[in-house]
């Protein structure tokens, strides 16, 4: 079951854009063109069975400043997004998350703490869910088969916070990163999430953090970007490597940059994007919301 696809969408080149780049994991190299999504939007964020991605929200280029498309692609095929539905509102710089069945988004600027869930398998609009612990934009996301988390976010906050993905209900308090920032990207496989790069006005932003998600408490120091100051990256794992692709720090950035989620050290480089970007949306088709992968 482990294909190791990942898929990043949308974003800035500086304008935006629609275009959707794969990633084979499992070897080192560059992105290739996959398709495109519905419209062209930046600060989406992306989550995924192992058959379908789905990319929720963004930032369109003229006001209101605020998009609630939800589209989807099957991420073993090359093509354009289908059009999916709507979340609860409109939002960008969400985290989503989930299980190989449920796809969750959290947080989103405007401020706000709502947590919304759609069905991957199906189509139709997303549901409510419950709230963060707090109003959040900027936030990372990324889960293990049973439980979804959001860490950091505005203000360069450090709280790390979790639901349970079966049920719905308001997140709980998990513990606190090493440091606080925000516009940072996690990704994860079935027992440990690993965190990358973003904006901290107190430094170390280059710091890469990782938990253990059966557990609870505080995060850990795994190591550093191989990129300094990378923030507005899009994130994507197998089970066993962990990618940050593109971002910005300060300018527009192709490198993408990978880690050995089992170990603790330093990211690597491991290839380039085609284009580019920033502020993109990242998903999967093996991740650690997909038990048995």
């Amino acid at each position: 079951g482990n294909r190791g696809r990942g898929l990043s969408a949308g974003g800035e080149t500086p304008s935006n854009t629609s275009l959707i780049e794969s990633l084979e994991m499992s070897t080192e190299g560059s992105a290739a063109d996959f398709g495109d999504r519905t419209a062209a939007l930046n600060n989406a964020s992306g989550c995924s069975s192992s058959i379908r991605g789905v990319f929720c929200g963004g930032n369109p280029s003229s006001s209101p400043y605020v998009n609630d498309k939800i589209d989807y692609v099957t991420i073993s095929s090359k093509g354009d997004a289908i059009d999916f539905c709507n979340q609860t509102g409109g939002r960008f710089s969400t985290g989503s998350c989930g299980s190989s069945t449920r796809g969750l988004t959290g947080g989103g600027n405007p401020g706000t703490n709502i947590i919304d869930y759609v069905e991957i398998a199906t189509t139709g609009n997303s549901i409510d869910f419950g709230d963060l612990v707090s109003a959040q934009y900027g936030i990372a996301s990324a889960s293990s088969p049973t439980r979804g988390f959001w860490l950091g976010g505005t203000n360069d906050d450090a709280t790390m916070q979790y639901v349970i993905i079966a049920s719905t209900g308001n997140a709980i308090d998990f513990g606190n990163l090493t440091v606080g920032n925000r516009n940072g990207r996690a990704c994860s496989n079935t027992t440990r999430l690993v965190k990358g790069g973003g904006n901290a006005t107190g430094g170390g932003a280059d710091v890469i953090d990782c938990i253990t998600m059966a557990s609870l408490g505080d995060a850990t120091r795994f190591g550093d970007m191989a990129s300094p100051h990378t923030e507005f990256s899009a994130s994507f794992s197998s089970q066993t490597r962990g990618f940050w692709c593109a971002g910005r720090n300060p300018n527009n950035i192709t490198l993408i940059q990978k880690v050995e989620i089992a170990t603790t050290g330093n990211a690597e480089t491991f290839g380039d994007m085609g284009t580019a970007r920033q502020k993109m949306a990242g998903l999967s088709d093996s991740h650690g919301g997909l038990g048995g992968f």
